[in-house]
């Protein structure tokens, strides 16, 4: 009788091929600990789909895919009348026409706008963030060690973008929004002729200012929605889709420095209330440099 060479059997191989059980499993009575033999630490990827494919995990899920079409429905009317129009009219005139039918549909009553922009953006993020506390607390409970979900590495590169897309989007809020309400009461007289007063405020330190934040910004966004669209779709070509965002960023500030930046800086009467609106901004921001 022949006997097995001692290479393809030994202890280390059975330690390392025993099963851990899982909590729910009927013949496991708790689950592995650290420092037991099957013992693996739990990542974000292990318990994603568990936590968002039943009860609230699923309910979760589904609130942050579909209000991502809401606000990406916003987005894309955005990005046709401050970009595309723009760039295929060559014209500041036309982009700001645009821009202003735009605002009737979105700005009908401040309910529509409410829920549109700010409403479903809310809604996404806070549904994102509960889905990552939901995992935190079933790696707790299913493994009984310490979870990981909170350290960089089980952040996707989706998830990063959409972090720091949080501030970008909220200064542009002020900038465009708050600070125009803050000094009128009102941020009618605002549009893409405010936009490129902004690169010509404060001489050669606004311009790179802003040229920074609008490139960081556009380039941002268009990574965060096309990589968090194709998961929603199940698309894994990585370099198809940089691609994608790439060309789309490229389109948006090409209309934004082609035309909108060109047109320069108002002048008479709407070009003292934009001085006014940006020093309002860099001063109370504290970069009293810009202002003019």
């Amino acid at each position: 009788m022949s006997r097995r060479p001692p290479s393809l059997f030994s202890l280390d191989d059975l330690i390392e091929l025993i099963p851990s059980p899982m909590p729910d499993s009927p013949t496991s009575s708790k689950p592995s600990s650290p420092g037991f033999p099957g013992y693996r630490s739990p990542t974000s990827n292990s318990l994603s789909s568990n936590s968002s494919t039943s009860g609230a995990g699923l309910w979760l899920t589904r609130t942050q895919r579909y209000s991502s079409y809401a606000f990406t429905s916003f987005l894309g009317l955005h990005f046709t009348t401050t970009s595309l129009i723009p760039l295929s009219t060559l014209s500041i005139t036309s982009g700001s026409s645009s821009l202003l039918l735009a605002r009737v549909f979105y700005q009908s009553s401040p309910l529509v706008e409410t829920i549109l922009i700010p409403g479903t953006l809310a809604v996404h993020i806070l549904s994102g963030l509960a889905l990552r506390i939901r995992r935190h607390r079933l790696a707790t409970k299913r493994y009984g060690g310490p979870p990981k979900f909170w350290s960089r590495k089980n952040f996707t590169g989706t998830a990063i973008a959409g972090w720091i897309l949080l501030p970008a989007v909220a200064l542009h809020a002020v900038v465009l929004r708050v600070v125009p309400w803050w000094v009128d009461g009102d941020s009618g007289e605002v549009g893409l002729e405010y936009v490129a007063h902004g690169f010509s405020h404060g001489g050669r330190l606004g311009k790179w200012l802003s040229s920074a934040y609008y490139i960081g910004f556009v380039g941002i966004a268009s990574y965060h929605v096309v990589h968090g669209f194709a998961k929603y779709f199940r698309i894994r070509s990585k370099r198809r889709l940089n691609i994608v965002a790439a060309l789309i960023s490229t389109a948006w500030l090409s209309g934004l420095f082609a035309v909108i930046v060109r047109a320069g800086a108002s002048v008479g009467y709407l070009g003292k209330k934009y001085d006014q609106y940006y020093d309002t901004f860099y001063n109370g921001v504290g970069i009293s440099a810009v202002s003019s």
